[in-house]
């Protein structure tokens, strides 16, 4: 195991661009063929093997002869040849597989920029429109809210979990009435509604908001959930009523 390659087939010709004769003799880690940083990696590897050490895939970069570079995908295996430890090692060229990886990852990397650019966007229409969003599961009674949604009760999304039961704590008592009929309504007929009502918030202050909600069925129809959207339109009832 002194690092000096023994013996090498066509398909290490092929890879290395280099012929049988050129390639025997060498230390396999041939600083012409392989890049400094991956000379490094494999020679740690090859002396974790040497050792005793369990056995890994590795990827690492080839100068094939034209001046390409190849990946290639290598195993190692110690073996005892004519009473000599002797290591097997095995290559494959994956640069085309690696290619279409990049490929696939540059794409995915695009799509995930473009969803957060456009929920971005989203949360800023949300806050300049005071407008937030919202879903009910029906089974667990889960909310979920919109940023917009806490900024719109006066709480702070890091500290608090959103609640039916929050909700009803913090709609004006002589609201919740309308609230209950409009609801019951809703999963009565699945038919979407408006309300409008008045929340309190935390620190006491009222808001007038305008809620528009559906419900959501699954495939056999059944009721999943229900979602909508609420708006504080505090600001426009105020204007309302200085002109009346």
């Amino acid at each position: 195991l002194d690092g000096k390659v023994l013996d090498a087939n066509q398909a290490a010709e092929k890879l290395t661009g280099s012929t049988r004769a050129e390639i025997i003799g060498r230390n396999v880690l041939m600083p012409d063929v392989m890049p400094e940083q991956d000379i490094r990696r494999a020679a740690s590897r090859l002396r974790v093997r040497a050792a005793g050490g369990p056995a890994s895939q590795e990827e690492f970069t080839v100068r094939h002869s034209s001046g390409s570079r190849v990946v290639a995908e290598t195993n190692s295996q110690i073996v005892t040849l004519d009473g000599r430890r002797v290591m097997l090692l095995s290559a494959r060229d994956i640069t085309i597989r690696k290619i279409a990886q990049e490929k696939q990852e540059a794409a995915r990397a695009r799509t995930e920029s473009d969803l957060r650019r456009s929920e971005a966007r989203f949360s800023r229409t949300q806050r300049m429109a005071v407008l937030g969003s919202w879903e009910r599961e029906i089974a667990t009674e889960k909310m979920d809210w919109s940023d917009e949604v806490f900024r719109i009760y006066g709480v702070s999304k890091d500290s608090f979990v959103p609640s039916v039961n929050f909700f009803r704590d913090h709609v004006h008592p002589d609201d919740l009435p309308g609230i209950d009929a409009a609801i019951y309504e809703l999963l009565i007929t699945g038919e979407p509604c408006e309300t409008v009502f008045r929340i309190i918030r935390p620190d006491g202050t009222q808001r007038f908001v305008r809620e528009l909600a559906e419900v959501e069925t699954n495939g056999a129809g059944d009721l999943v959930r229900l979602i909508g959207t609420v708006q504080d339109i505090t600001d426009l009832r105020n204007l309302e009523e200085q002109f009346h």
